[in-house]
């Protein structure tokens, strides 16, 4: 997921991911820290209470995910970001091997 960087991308991912949203699909959330035996350290099958974007001074532009289990954030200043089908990955621009699969349906 390392070459996926500009904001045009995160603003593709934030309206895949509001356009879901407003449908009233489920969202499969899937993180990955360092890759950890290829299975992900959390999972979440939900359908989310909210989708929203915000912009904050020192973090740029946000995408938040709010579930009824948890908060999921995701700074264009941290991650890089892709969507692919029914699918939005967002990537670690510090590490390759942290990332999140959100499969919309």
């Amino acid at each position: 997921m390392k070459n996926m960087t500009d904001f045009n991308d995160f603003l593709e991912s934030y309206t895949k991911l509001k356009d879901g949203f407003d449908k009233g699909l489920k969202f499969f959330i899937e993180s990955y820290h360092h890759d950890a035996n290829g299975e992900p350290f959390s999972y979440v099958g939900c359908y989310p209470e909210r989708v929203k974007l915000e912009y904050i001074k020192d973090h740029g532009f946000l995408i938040l995910i709010i579930t009824p289990e948890t908060v999921f954030t995701f700074s264009e200043k941290k991650y890089t970001t892709n969507v692919s089908g029914r699918i939005v990955a967002f990537g670690s621009k510090h590490d390759d091997e942290t990332h999140s699969l959100i499969e919309i349906g």
